[in-house]
């Protein structure tokens, strides 16, 4: 009988836990059945290579998640492509369109995953992909996607011989339907037919006649009504242009079997590779199931131990909402962990819990824990369910006692055994007693650690005093008589079965008098190590309010201190509003003087430089700023201090050549050289470096744009370039004059501001609408 979790077949040995439902849910996740059907196996037993390659791959998908796109096959390619259809093409066969169609799409979705795929599942370089995909679009592609497209619907018009023979069978078509509606209208055949109308059977065109009228002259019977009262007649009449019809569409056909030939030889050229596209793309898709699961459940990278160990911090239960997070260690040191405490205290639930982990190792996917370590276990065994078999003669008892025969007869490697309420179905002294015996002899093995549970109290007390035994509760709180399904280490604790029982019969008549008769029994066999029991747990339980307590005062800190940023920030709002009224004073002086200039009140260029100066120096200026610290290597997706934007973006691109990148603003994106950036600056000095810039008076730069005539392209090119300048803090304003026209530059502009939170606008002073006033916001 084979037990071991890695490599049995035998489902019922996954049936006490859920790991059969999580394999299922896992493999929903991939899309081509290939995958679906190895991600569902429940006993998958890799490679630590290639776990550890599993998790790599996983990591890389979550690195670059921001940027990936979803992909969906299903709108491409069927799940069931797999290597026999590929190895037929290649071996000479000839495929249907819609086959064709599938290795079409094979060889585009491959070019397009490659950009994504991490480098261990890239086999084929992206140079010689993307010649690879020239290649097949010059010589077939893009001829059969005039003809097909991604989504298998032929396009018969595409194809100047298939069109030709469409239109000469639409013909015969329009000519047969023409015969047959004259055809209706004569009296003798209209009194003859059921409903007036012609109908198309089997490729037929028939005239559903009465069976009592029926001549044979009319033409011969195609089929007839259920009832039996319908004819349904080909009228002779029509058989010229029917024969005419079947002779083109037999010509239909053979044209698409020469299609079918030609392309059919041309993608099974050996130089397509497509079982090394075919390959790509369902190793993507398999990865990326297993990242999308590990995503959608929260799960963690983990480490994996070269020595015995089992480290889970923050482990839980994949399917329970609001599983209770716990923490739980096994070292080598440790032969075995005994967990006992209440029912319904979460027992069974921390060794799933850990068992699913384990499992979810050797099957290369993330866990579930906020940090892992775990050593990889050659054999895993799970007995934690009732083995009654009535049909072979067998008590639950005598079930368990032979499976534990069989595991300690087939045990050779590093195994973890976890068993749940061993022996729970016999003598309590008798099991404790057998149990330890048992365990006293795997320990001798030296290969196999144990994780047990058990409510047998001879066990848990023996066990806690032997050496090389890690004792271990669930908690329960004493005074809401309620388990609080946290488990801890060191200590073992009580079944608090009379607690319990007391909940439940709490408004029962019968509560009295058999909590009075069961507390004068355990009276008589209480033992001083039962109350200490007693004492830690409710010792632990005070520990577990405690941290609960600090957990919800550092909240209600967290709450205040929002609180005061909020009031801080309230007084800053109203500084900012005084000096926004004096800013729009300045404003005004600035609308009129562009005004004057407009109208040719004001000429002189001395005489407006004059203003200009007089009106810079109202302005504020502030009397301190903040270093900029070095910003050591630019990687992709950190935050920096762009000193030409003033103020924290993110870089989302680093060109190869010329040492720039693109950085991002907002909705607002630029290119600047790397030695513009500086370390990220935060909180209030990110304040004082953008109040330290300065208004400049550089000749090639103006807050007066005038772009009439301009060019579209150049026209965002020289907005994006002077909304730097403002955000740079060298304007006070932006006023692009676009004109009227037919208001492609205003409704462009328009566009870009509204995507830039950092940015408002409005019309100027006269309302003039061939003009905008951009401003930072």
């Amino acid at each position: 009988m084979e037990l071991n979790l890695l490599t049995t077949e035998d489902l019922k040995n996954f049936e006490p836990f859920e790991w059969l439902h999580l394999c299922r849910i896992i493999s929903s996740f991939a899309y081509f059945e290939k995958n679906k059907i190895e991600l569902a196996k429940p006993n998958a037993f890799y490679p630590r290579s290639e776990i550890e390659k599993s998790h790599r791959i996983i990591q890389a998908f979550l690195k670059t998640a921001d940027t990936m796109p979803v992909f969906q096959f299903e709108s491409h390619i069927s799940p069931y492509v797999d290597e026999n259809k590929i190895g037929l093409i290649e071996k000479g066969a000839i495929f249907s369109l819609e086959d064709l169609n599938q290795l079409v799409c094979l060889i585009e979705t491959a070019y397009a995953l490659n950009e994504f795929l991490p480098q261990e599942l890239a086999i084929i370089s992206m140079s010689e992909l993307r010649q690879i995909h020239n290649t097949a679009q010059k010589y077939f592609i893009k001829e059969f996607r005039s003809i097909v497209s991604p989504n298998a619907e032929i396009n018969y018009m595409g194809h100047t011989r298939l069109r030709e023979i469409s239109q000469k069978i639409k013909s015969y078509e329009e000519a047969i339907k023409t015969t047959l509606k004259q055809l209706i209208k004569d009296p003798d055949i209209s009194q003859s037919m059921q409903i007036p109308n012609f109908d198309l059977i089997n490729d037929y065109f028939v005239l559903p006649i009465k069976t009592d009228s029926y001549r044979s002259s009319l033409g011969h019977i195609v089929s007839r009504s259920e009832s039996g009262h319908t004819l349904y007649i080909e009228p002779f009449v029509i058989r010229n242009l029917v024969n005419q019809r079947l002779e083109m569409q037999g010509l239909f056909q053979e044209e698409i079997n020469k299609i079918c030939i030609k392309f059919s030889k041309k993608i099974g050229d050996p130089t397509n590779r497509l079982k090394d596209l075919y390959q790509i793309v369902t190793s993507f898709d398999f990865y990326y199931a297993k990242y999308r699961f590990s995503q959608s459940y929260g799960l963690c990278y983990p480490e994996i131990s070269n020595d015995f160990e089992i480290e889970l911090i923050g482990y839980y239960h994949p399917l329970i909402k609001n599983c209770v997070r716990n923490h739980f260690e096994l070292q080598k040191r440790e032969f075995a962990t005994i967990i006992s405490g209440p029912n319904t205290g979460g027992k069974s639930v921390t060794l799933k819990s850990i068992l699913i982990n384990i499992l979810l190792l050797n099957k290369g996917l993330f866990l579930a824990a906020e940090k892992a370590r775990l050593f990889l276990f050659q054999g895993v065994y799970f007995l934690g369910t009732d083995g009654q078999q009535i049909d072979h003669g067998l008590s639950s008892f005598s079930s368990e006692v032979m499976t534990f025969k069989s595991f300690l007869e087939s045990s050779k490697n590093t195994n973890l055994l976890i068993v749940d309420e061993i022996f729970r179905s016999t003598s309590s002294q008798e099991a404790s007693a057998l149990a330890f015996g048992i365990f006293e002899l795997i320990k001798k093995f030296g290969n196999t650690h144990i994780i047990c549970s058990t409510h047998h109290e001879i066990l848990k007390n023996v066990c806690f005093k032997t050496p090389g035994y890690q004792a271990a509760h669930v908690g329960f709180d004493l005074e809401t008589h309620r388990p609080t399904y946290k488990i801890h280490l060191g200590s073992p604790g009580n079944s608090m079965a009379v607690d319990i029982f007391s909940q439940i019969f709490k408004n029962s008549a019968y509560q009295d008098s058999i909590l009075s008769t069961a507390n004068n029994v355990l009276a008589e066999s209480v033992t001083p190590a039962d109350e200490e029991m007693k004492k830690v747990q409710l010792k632990a339980n005070e520990l577990d309010k405690q941290i609960e307590a600090n957990i919800l005062e550092n909240q209600n800190l967290k709450q205040l201190y929002k609180q005061e940023e909020n009031l801080v920030a309230l007084k800053i709002s109203k500084a900012e509003l005084e000096f926004r009224k004096k800013i729009q004073e300045y404003e005004r002086t600035i609308e009129n003087l562009l005004a004057k200039i407009e109208s040719g009140e004001i000429t002189n260029k001395n005489k407006i430089s004059n203003i200009l100066a007089s009106v810079k120096t109202l302005v504020p200026q502030s009397s301190s700023s903040v270093p900029l610290l070095p910003s050591g290597d630019i990687q992709v997706g950190r935050n920096y201090f762009s000193k030409k934007l003033n103020s924290n973006v993110q870089v989302i691109k680093i060109h190869q050549k010329g040492n720039k990148v693109t950085i991002k603003s907002g909705h607002f994106q630029s290119e600047v050289l790397m030695t513009d950036l500086y370390a990220e600056v935060k909180g209030k000095s990110a304040k004082k470096a953008r109040d330290s810039s300065h208004f400049v008076t550089d000749e090639t730069k103006s807050f007066v744009l005038n772009c009439i005539g301009m060019r579209l392209d150049e026209f965002e090119n020289t907005v994006f370039k002077n909304i730097a300048y403002l955000k740079n803090g060298d304007f006070p304003y932006l006023e692009i004059i676009h004109g009227h026209g037919e208001g492609i530059l205003r409704k462009r502009l328009r566009e870009i501001l509204e995507q830039d939170h950092d940015l408002k606008w409005k019309l100027p002073s006269n309302g003039n609408d061939g003009a905008t006033i951009v401003e930072l916001s």
